[in-house]
């Protein structure tokens, strides 16, 4: 996604101020491809009267929904929940947030399966019992 289809995108759902209807529909979408995919467990966006009316736009909706996901994805990723940390302010930078910590979870998985590659290449040459290649002692039998 290029920068002018994020702006479009945001400024359409900035648009958006049925958040009741936007709802329902983000719903019935869900519903059809859950049905259509065969699942058998999902969620639904709640459309309690009092939940919708925390969003004045779909934008903001998405927003508490991106932070919520930056928010779990840095706990995973880091250990920790990020205190003292804000959320990324925009949903463009929520996105660009959470595919860097997701970069950094597949670079630490990487060095993770390198480190435990090297742990049995070393195991694997201390349990070797094939006789030593160069005997220090031998010069002095001589």
């Amino acid at each position: 996604m290029n920068l002018d289809t994020a702006i479009s995108e945001s400024d359409a759902l900035r648009a958006i101020t049925d958040v009741a209807g936007y709802i329902a529909q983000q719903n019935e979408d869900t519903n059809s491809r859950a049905k259509a995919e065969g699942w058998t467990f999902w969620t639904l966006l709640p459309t309690d009267g009092a939940w919708v009316a925390r969003f004045a736009t779909a934008y903001d909706l998405e927003l508490y929904y991106a932070q919520a996901g930056w928010f779990e994805t840095y706990r995973e990723v880091r250990g920790y929940k990020p205190r003292g940390v804000s959320a990324p302010a925009s949903l463009e930078e929520c996105n660009e947030a959470i595919a860097s910590l997701c970069a950094e979870e597949d670079a630490r998985k990487v060095h993770e399966a390198e480190r435990e590659d090297e742990e049995a290449r070393l195991l694997a040459e201390a349990m070797d019992a094939s006789p030593l290649t160069h005997n220090p002692f031998a010069g002095l039998l001589g």
